[in-house]
Formats: C-alpha cells, structure tokens, sequence
C-alpha cells in the first residue's frame, strides 16, 4: 500500500509539473533596448502567477489574477511615444530556464493599451498589436514566441498623448477551444493576461482631454464572448489560414500612419541576453 502511495505521489508531481510549464505569464518588461529586473513594472501576480483565464466575463480578464490593482507596482521611467516595446513571456519565475509555453498551447498574441489612471475600467482599452497565423511561416504567434525565447516585440504608438498607461499583453491558446468552458469546465479557450505600467513621453497628440484623443476602447470584461470565432475552434478540424483574432481593429492613426502586420512596426531583432 504504501508502495501505491509512493507511485502515486511521482504521477502526480510529474502531471503538475507538466500542467506547470503548459502555463506561462509576462515576466519581464524591455522598452527601447533596456531591460528591467523581473517583475519590476508589472502588476502584482498573486500565486496563480502563470494560470490560463478561463471565465471571459470575470474580473481577472483586465489584468490578470491578481493584477487587478496596482499595489506597489512601479511604473517604467518615461520612454518615448513610438518607441519598441517587449513583454518577455515565461512559464517559470526563474526566466533561466526560458519556459515560455507548452509546444501545443497554439494561438493569438495580442497587446492593449488603457490610461493608467482609469486603472483599466470602462471602454478604455485600445488595441495596439495582434498576431494570429503566419500562412508565410506556417507557425502560430506562440511558436514564434518559442523561437523568439518569450519575447514579444511591438511600436507602441507615436500619436497618442503622453501619459502614463497600463499595457495588457495576452496570449490566447486553442488547444482546447473546441468547446465553451461555460458548456464543458473540462474545456475552453484559454487566456494567459498581464499587465505592465509604463509612461510615455513626447508631443504625441497633446496633453489635453487624454480621453477624447485617444481611440474608441473596449472594457474587459466584455470585449470577447465565448461564441466568437477566435474563442470557440476546432484546431483539428479548421483552417489556420481562416482564424479570426478575437476583440476590435487596430486603429491605426495612432500610429501615425498605416501599420503592417499586426497593427504597428515590428521591432528589428537584437542581441538580447
């Protein structure tokens, strides 16, 4: 009996050890080439640091769990509009181990932006990159993000008003969204969200009235339903070509011109520790 006890406990240590480094967060901000320590500008994680979301229409959809209100989170010195901004995405604290996500976890990564001081509540949220399938490179956002040792790179926007902001990052994964977790708890969509605090400096759009500058927002929750059709996919049974990211279009005037893919100018690659 007491060798069953033992066989037991290995299993389950070995399937919590798998479901662990299936899980991932944002663990490290880098914005135009400095890196910050870990942790450091981001909203507290509470011990569900690296647990997918996976009621759409729950709180910890603006920030995570945990990230609902600042804390004692510090918000990064000010950089300028337009500048290149990275979430370095990890499933450990330990960012040494370069975890980032289960090879299966396929999907979406997509990046908002909200003014700080609306602590993200209300239709403030605003889009500002999105990365589905690549059919060029027949590779998923997440697998990019693998190859890339976690590090998602974007612009931040040149045309909006200076100010200090909340930067939602999500990664969106459909290795089971073949059901709606409201329908089945075994399954659904699952959504991996946190937020950092920076501020931006510059001319951007001027400094008055922030809220009427800046481009119409959506509130999370209530952005996504589990009916639409980047929620709700049979990966084994769809076309990657036809996926749909979730949520509004990017306005791209905050970019200051047409954006490419994914809303804004990709960050050139650089040596990165």
């Amino acid at each position: 009996m007491k060798l069953q006890t033992q066989i037991f406990c290995i299993v389950l240590l070995a399937a919590l050890a798998t479901l662990t480094a299936a899980h991932t967060h944002i663990r490290q901000v880098v914005l135009n080439g400095k890196q910050y320590e870990p942790a450091q500008c981001i909203r507290p994680y509470g011990k569900r640091y690296s647990y997918p979301v996976l009621n759409i229409d729950g709180p910890e959809m603006k920030c995570g769990y945990a990230g609902g209100e600042p804390g004692t989170t510090m918000t990064c010195p000010a950089t300028a509009l337009g500048s290149q901004m990275s979430l370095r995405w990890n499933s450990e604290l330990d960012i040494k181990n370069q975890n980032v996500i289960a090879e299966n976890h396929l999907g979406s990564c997509l990046v908002y932006m909200a003014p700080l001081a609306s602590n993200g509540l209300g239709d403030v949220w605003f889009k500002i990159f999105e990365e589905g399938y690549n059919n060029k490179t027949k590779e998923w956002c997440n697998q990019k993000l693998r190859r890339e040792r976690g590090y998602l790179n974007f612009t931040l926007p040149s045309n909006i008003p200076p100010g200090d902001y909340l930067v939602r990052g999500e990664i969106i994964t459909l290795q089971s969204a073949r059901e709606r977790h409201s329908v089945n708890p075994k399954l659904g969509v699952q959504l991996y969200i946190n937020c950092a605090q920076i501020r931006l400096s510059g001319e951007g759009r001027g400094e008055s009235d922030a809220k009427k500058l800046l481009p119409p927002g959506v509130a999370f929750p209530g952005a996504y339903k589990d009916t639409d059709p980047g929620m709700l996919i049979d990966l084994k049974k769809s076309n990657p070509d036809d996926y749909q990211i979730p949520g509004p279009k990017i306005d791209t005037t905050i970019f200051g011109r047409p954006g490419g893919e994914g809303g804004g100018e990709k960050c050139p690659k650089k040596k990165r520790s």
